[in-house]
């Protein structure tokens, strides 16, 4: 058999449904479903039963009460005398007439919303009529009611049938006043158990008499046992901080006198212990006389200290960024990255010298303030901030002020991501730092003058030390021919004379190639190769291989890394350093001991020994050029040997320093970088 849905569902609509005012009274409503009508007006006539009464007005559907709306009032113990249906009604569940498909779409909304009616309304909202499971099977046809119910899922039949058993005994019970005190007591019971695990605490306040009913919940989050304070109002008004007391009363006030006044508010109350604890109180009156004046009123408090907590941390925190935000004197900038919105700080503005109104919040105008030669690069930089997701982005470039001149920014941002990985959101920061960047110009410029300057320096020695070695050698040649043609032939002062002359130029002479030697430090350098130190220590033993010979010198070492450097010049920079500790030696053998250990991207290597010492106010003269400690007759020298390792340890990015004390030897530190490379 073929069925027509369209029209089964005409079929199964009441046009002719209960409907009641939203100012008539709830007593009225339970007579209408009871089937109590007083049609004639000289008494009441008994009809057909109804599960429900639509609430209308000037023919628009406004809500619905039913016999679940009964037994709800009846459980939190309001008269029904003195209650209008506007209170008690429910926001229906509708479906529009023009919408309906067939049978089945209003079938499914009440399946859906485990609802036993559906009001029909037109496209203007306007009551049609309403439609039950029941009235819906029935226009089906018992074939279809069949095959429906095949269709339906057998535990969703189940707990519909047993549903609709347990609210019809409800109903009967309450509708013939056979509701006993034991199942209103169970009611409570429930809602107390409802609220005692969610936490919260129940007050109820008898308004006619003053009496109030404390949870033991609402006791406990005060510190009090049950039975411990007085059932009164007065309790209540004694626990309110003295500050939020006018306030509260006042709100209470406004409740009392207009029902739409909302109650609910966080204030403070007194524990036991006599600390104030932060409540969270929601609260309405329930029951009206016939008067409209209140006769109940009832609510739950709840204790909100750790909420208040964060909150006057997060409030601490807030502050304490503004005025950190004032102090460091940054502008800040966010920049919402889907609409390109930027809200630029009156301080970043500020510092390019704009009013407030003057710069627009959109990206275009931070980028076409960026100097034409920054923008690239510095875009690229926010890019690779997105892609690589780097915990921050910095930048350092120039940016347009309004009198025309650029200014250094240093510019920091982090970006936020969705769930999703797309950038939603960047903020950050400008400094001004074009103080700092004239400063580093400026040093750089020193820098170059410098070190143009040394090299002249070093041009020049060189120069000059080199074309001083012939006129000397000459000098020199002929006081050793004087010396050796006439030494015991003239007086002895002559004699004396000629000596004092040769050693004058000898000496001369080594401290001109002594300095030609320092001057190539820089001048004769090599590059910077991969060497393994054991060898370069090697080679400068051999070098000093007659003097250990003879102080009859003990060395060890450990084990030597490999380091960048040049080779010649570290193998001068141990000889020079070995040879002092083999000089300045003491009365006993030389025991010297060449040690390295790496320190972060650096090694650092020693050379200890057991001589004379040196006592530490001279440690940063003996790396002077020509600075001496003791006279030529006992320790010969020129006293640039030091000066000539510690040229060559910084120009290999290192350092040199020495810790010694008089008679109890000396230990040079000198560091050389960690690296495979040199830039």
């Amino acid at each position: 058999m073929t069925l027509n849905y369209r029209a089964a569902l005409e079929g199964a609509i009441d046009r002719s449904p209960l409907t009641i005012a939203p100012s008539g009274l709830v007593l009225d409503a339970i007579a209408l479903m009871n089937g109590v009508q007083d049609d004639t007006g000289g008494g009441p006539s008994i009809g057909s039963r109804s599960g429900c009464v639509l609430v209308v007005e000037d023919r628009r559907l406004l809500g619905i009460f039913t016999e679940r709306d009964v037994v709800r009032l009846i459980a939190s113990g309001r008269e029904l005398a003195a209650v209008k249906v506007a209170e008690a009604m429910q926001q229906p569940v509708t479906i529009k007439e023009s919408e309906v498909k067939n049978i089945f779409t209003a079938l499914s909304l009440l399946q859906q919303h485990r609802i036993s009616h559906l009001p029909v309304v037109d496209d203007r909202d306007r009551l049609v009529g309403i439609v039950t499971e029941t009235s819906l099977l029935q226009a089906l046809g018992m074939e279809a009611i069949a095959g429906t119910i095949e269709n339906l899922p057998q535990q969703s039949q189940e707990r519909l049938t047993e549903l609709e058993q347990i609210n019809q005994q409800l109903c009967d019970e309450v509708l013939s006043g056979q509701l006993t005190a034991d199942s209103l007591r169970f009611s409570q019971e429930r809602l107390q158990l409802a609220l005692e695990g969610s936490g919260d605490g129940l007050w109820d306040w008898n308004i006619s008499t003053g009496e109030v009913y404390l949870s033991p919940r609402w006791l406990e989050m005060l510190g009090y046992a049950a039975d411990e304070l007085p059932g009164d109002l007065s309790t209540w008004d004694k626990l309110i901080h003295p500050e939020d007391k006018s306030w509260v009363m006042d709100t209470l006030n406004a409740h009392l006198k207009d029902r739409s006044s909302p109650y609910a508010f966080d204030y403070r109350m007194l524990t036991k212990s006599g600390e104030w604890k932060w409540i969270a109180n929601f609260g309405k009156v329930v029951a009206y006389d016939r008067d409209g004046k209140p006769l109940r009123m009832a609510g739950t408090h709840r204790d909100i200290s750790d909420r208040k907590q964060i909150e006057e941390s997060l409030r601490e925190s807030d502050e304490r960024w503004h005025l950190a935000l004032r102090g460091n004197n940054d502008g800040i900038w966010d920049w919402n990255v889907k609409t390109n919105e930027v809200f630029f700080s009156e301080r970043w503005k500020e510092m390019l010298g704009y009013e407030d109104c003057e710069i627009a919040n959109h990206l275009d105008e931070w980028a076409k303030r960026v100097h034409p030669d920054d923008l690239g690069w510095v875009m690229q930089a926010v890019q690779d901030h997105f892609a690589k997701k780097t915990p921050y982005y910095s930048t350092e470039h120039r940016v347009l002020c309004k009198d025309g001149t650029y200014k250094w920014i240093l510019d920091r941002g982090q970006a936020l991501w969705d769930e999703a990985g797309n950038v939603v959101r960047m903020a950050g920061s400008h400094t001004d730092i074009s103080d700092r960047k004239q400063a580093e110009e400026e040093l750089r410029h020193q820098s170059a003058e410098l070190m143009r300057s040394n090299a002249e320096l070093e041009q020049f020695a060189y120069v000059a030390s080199h074309d001083l070695q012939e006129p000397l050698r000459m000098v020199v040649s002929y006081l050793q021919l004087l010396e050796r043609r006439y030494k015991d032939k003239l007086d002895a002062s002559a004699d004396e004379f000629i000596a004092y002359a040769v050693d004058g130029a000898s000496r001369m002479q080594t401290l001109i190639n002594d300095l030609l030697e320092y001057s190539r430090v820089n001048t004769r350098a090599q590059p910077f190769v991969p060497i393994d130190c054991a060898q370069v220590l090697e080679r400068a033993l051999t070098n000093l291989k007659m003097a250990i010979a003879e102080s009859s010198a003990v060395i060890t070492c450990d084990p030597l890394p490999k380091v960048m450097a040049d080779p010649t010049q570290l193998a001068q920079l141990f000889q020079n350093l070995i040879g002092n500790a083999i000089k300045f030696r003491g009365e006993l053998a030389p025991q010297i001991h060449i040690g390295a250990k790496r320190n972060s991207d650096r090694w650092v290597f020693s050379i200890s020994d057991n001589g004379i010492g040196i006592e530490p106010q001279y440690g940063d003269r003996i790396f002077a050029v020509f600075q001496r400690l003791h006279n030529r007759v006992k320790y010969k020298g020129t006293g640039i040997g030091l000066a000539i390792c510690k040229k060559i340890v910084e120009r290999h990015g290192g350092s040199i320093w020495v810790e010694s004390a008089l008679d109890r030897g000396s230990t040079f530190y000198f560091t050389i970088p960690d690296r495979t490379e040199v830039t």
